[in-house]
């Protein structure tokens, strides 16, 4: 626990990003281990504490590329290596800029008198930032590529009740700031000898806001009965021309 809130490794940190990568990734089909967006970014949020831009690119881009390596795997099987290494470089390094920017805006808040309120006012600026990265993504390059947003990974339970109320990009942002609020909770415990009822008392606002979170889903009943108009259905043609750029197949 204490070389998670105070070493100032690099390759230890690298690690830990790429762990984090690796578990948002997890979070989305084949593995549709939902809780793994949570822990990712609750790691990538560890991995950057205390860094610059530059150190925050490089380990968001470790990340990033681990991220983008694993949920896009399946390009190979289509298309096959070279696309898959590109567009997960490519990605990678979009996540890389985003990751650097938190960690500048992070490190500015840091220093400003914002009392009780400083973290949950950074866990709403990396959340900011986190879904900020995903609408880029989804844009560039080459049209975008709005796969693997974080809203998507919580599509098999309750928590995709969210969607109705604040559309996939909310829960993207929800998802961030729950996290990053309880990675920043962690790093920043009372001082030893608080006493167990100081310590507990300080997680409740944090505890407060992870259950309003999980609960209020549970809360909202959703019109599931049938609906009248029309439909439109887009069909996909199969046994065509593989490659990048079969487009005229």
């Amino acid at each position: 626990m204490a070389w998670l809130r105070h070493s100032n490794s690099f390759w230890g940190r690298s690690i830990l990003a790429i762990i984090a990568g690796l578990l948002i990734a997890v979070a989305f089909p084949a593995f549709s281990f939902a809780p793994g967006v949570f822990l990712g970014i609750f790691f990538l949020v560890l991995a950057i504490r205390g860094s610059g831009f530059f150190r925050g690119f490089a380990l968001g881009s470790l990340a990033g590329i681990a991220f983008y390596g694993l949920v896009l795997k399946w390009l190979t099987t289509y298309l096959g290596l070279l696309p898959w290494v590109a567009l997960s470089i490519a990605e990678g390094l979009i996540f890389g800029v985003a990751v650097g920017v938190m960690a500048v805006i992070w490190k500015w808040l840091a220093n400003l008198n914002l009392g009780k309120a400083k973290p949950f006012v950074i866990a709403f600026a990396i959340a900011t930032v986190y879904t900020a990265r995903e609408y880029v993504a989804s844009q560039f390059p080459f049209g975008g590529l709005p796969w693997a947003r974080g809203g998507l990974s919580q599509v098999e339970n309750h928590l995709a009740k969210w969607v109705w109320a604040v559309d996939i990009a909310g829960l993207t942002f929800l998802i961030a700031f729950v996290s990053a609020l309880v990675a920043l909770k962690f790093l920043n415990p009372l001082p030893q000898g608080s006493g167990l009822y100081l310590r507990g008392r300080s997680w409740v606002p944090t505890v407060a806001v992870f259950t309003v979170f999980f609960v209020t889903p549970f809360a909202l009943v959703l019109d599931t009965s049938a609906q009248a108009g029309t439909m439109k259905v887009a069909a996909v043609q199969g046994n065509a021309n593989a490659g990048l750029f079969a487009f005229d197949s």
